[in-house]
């Protein structure tokens, strides 16, 4: 296991937002988050990353546990967040940008450049292009790349789709499948729960910042309750 989280309970001040969250994210898989806005999914990025210290439960990246650990020392064992918004560096180049990505790695830059360049060509072509001046498709492309100048070995990729055209949404699904294939885990965050079902092998969904429910992807596509709660149907 990957991943494993164990009964973990996080939250601001008095307001409790995580209740008894457990889960797993085998290594080589595509695994989906999904709720709705406020369910607590970003909370729970933020407790695994460091950046949110949990009041209880404990988190497991390949058998260490991490729970305490500062986001720095989460980011050197391979655990990466393409965050919800981009948060790219507006009035620096999108090289500037994807170099950010490499810190950890500077003495590999180049070759993780070159990486990220085969397989978004669109950003070498922008390289010199300040970020905040791209479209949003090109941009999340860009955030995107910055996760994987990291060579993560687990990305959590926090609402991809928000605000995209459907065909840039499917030009970054095929990437998420390339780099799964390339043997990066894949945590796929989404409110769009039909997407992040139709494209991960294991699904769990969250509300209220509980996991209400969790399964085989396809088999959680069938369920009438997240037909009718998630899909309209």
């Amino acid at each position: 296991m990957l991943l494993e989280i164990k009964n973990l309970n996080a939250g601001y001040g008095d307001v409790q937002v995580l209740r008894d969250i457990s889960m797993q994210i085998p290594a080589g898989q595509v695994i989906a988050l999904v709720g709705a806005n406020g369910a607590g999914k970003s909370t729970l990025l933020k407790t695994i990353c460091g950046l949110l210290p949990p009041t209880s439960g404990s988190i497991f990246f390949e058998e260490e546990e991490i729970t305490h650990l500062s986001s720095q020392e989460i980011v050197a064992r391979g655990i990466i967040q393409v965050p919800e918004g981009r948060r790219l560096f507006p009035r620096m180049t999108v090289e500037e940008n994807l170099l950010m990505g490499a810190f950890r790695q500077q003495k590999k830059g180049g070759a993780l450049l070159e990486k990220v360049y085969a397989i978004f060509p669109r950003l070498k072509e922008r390289r010199r292009q300040y970020a905040g001046s791209m479209s949003g498709g090109e941009q999340q492309m860009c955030a995107f790349g910055r996760g994987l100048m990291a060579s993560p070995k687990l990305i959590f990729i926090d609402e991809m789709s928000l605000g995209l055209a459907p065909l840039i949404v499917d030009d970054l699904i095929d990437v998420v499948k390339e780099i799964n294939q390339q043997g990066t885990s894949v945590l796929l965050v989404e409110q769009d729960v039909q997407l992040a079902l139709e494209h991960s092998e294991y699904g769990y969904v969250i509300a209220t910042g509980r996991v209400m429910m969790s399964g085989p992807s396809a088999e959680l596509m069938g369920n009438q309750e997240i037909k009718e709660v998630f899909l309209g149907l």
